[in-house]
């Protein structure tokens, strides 16, 4: 399942900037690329193309962490678990 966790590129920022733990992603990319050290960074130095077909778009500015999980466990839940047993009563 493709999900998009949409977000404007002003957020994406402005999370790089307040992020404490990075889990060894890069750091200060944004900081890079707006000051011409980089010019790999989606958005920025290099085009970024939003994905054409996703199963679920989340708008990450609208809603908390939990909350965007949330819609992505109750989707599989829905489309793989409910689906799932749906076929099994029928037999």
């Amino acid at each position: 399942m493709e999900v998009y966790l949409k977000c404007s590129l002003k957020t994406c920022i402005e999370r790089e900037m307040r992020r404490k733990e990075t889990y060894g992603a890069p750091t200060k990319i944004y900081l890079k690329a707006l000051t011409g050290k980089s010019k790999t960074v989606p958005g920025l130095g290099a085009p970024y193309e939003e994905t054409e077909n996703p199963e679920l778009i989340i708008n990450t500015e609208k809603l908390k962490p939990n909350e965007c999980a949330d819609k992505i466990i109750n989707e599989l839940f829905r489309r793989y678990i409910h689906a799932e047993k749906e076929d099994n009563t029928q037999i």
